[in-house]
């Protein structure tokens, strides 16, 4: 389990199933790092960096399933990821900010909403 390696698979991910074990890997990679005395900023850091990426993908692989065609919207980090501070136990604090223009915006939230539970479970 290497930073390259993980980082790697979870850009080639093609199924929730590679992303689930990648996400075992990061947490692998950060007790190994603890172990080997590397810094609380620095895990935090690579493990943040690498999380990130890891939604990012998921976001990607949520998106194809869901319809979101003609939206407009930008997922958010908040708390420890935003500010690349996560641990190897972190919560999930993040938003979905979309532009309803004139559209009716409870319409539209119900549309994401399924696509934003998705990507949280």
């Amino acid at each position: 389990v290497s930073l390259r390696a993980i980082h790697r698979t979870v850009a080639e991910a093609g199924s929730l199933d590679e992303l689930r074990a990648a996400a075992g890997d990061i947490r692998r990679l950060a007790k190994v790092m603890l172990g080997q005395g590397v810094s609380s900023q620095h895990l935090t850091l690579i493990i943040s960096t690498l999380n990130d990426a890891l939604t990012r993908r998921l976001i990607d692989l949520e998106r194809a399933r869901h319809d979101l065609q003609g939206l407009r919207w930008c997922w958010l980090a908040f708390g420890s990821e935003g500010r690349f501070e996560q641990t190897i136990s972190t919560d999930q604090d993040n938003g979905l900010v979309f532009d309803a223009g004139d559209a009716d915006a409870a319409s539209l939230r119900a549309r994401l909403l399924p696509f934003a539970q998705a990507v949280n479970a």
